[in-house]
């Protein structure tokens, strides 16, 4: 069994009318029910992807504003993400540059607009 502790002092979720979230994980997943109930009281349109292997497919066209994250998904994003970068020394540098900034720099926002 493994799980997590939700309190009200960590929720916070972007949810403002007008914004549009992206739902993929499973409809018993307490944190996405949390984000769900939040995202219906404020007016953010909700949008599901039925397969979250293919989440990253989807994006290009739900174009979401928010979405919720759970520790294996940002796993897989990273595991790409450097899967990539592993192929060329330059985006390498580029990324561990940009990475071990503790500001956001404009040199940052240029590295990972594309991610």
């Amino acid at each position: 069994i493994k799980g997590g502790i939700l309190r009200r002092e960590r929720a916070n979720i972007a949810a403002k009318l007008g914004n549009r979230h992206c739902s993929f994980l499973p409809m018993a997943h307490l944190y996405e029910r949390l984000v769900l109930i939040t995202s219906f009281i404020h007016g953010t349109q909700v949008v599901y992807c039925p397969v979250p292997e293919k989440l990253f497919e989807y994006y290009p066209f739900v174009k979401p504003t928010n979405f919720a994250m759970v520790p294996r998904v940002l796993n897989k994003v990273y595991d790409k993400i450097m899967t990539e970068v592993g192929k060329s020394k330059i985006k390498r540098f580029l990324i561990s540059q940009a990475l071990h900034n503790d500001q956001p720099t404009l040199f940052s926002r240029f590295i990972f607009r594309k991610i």
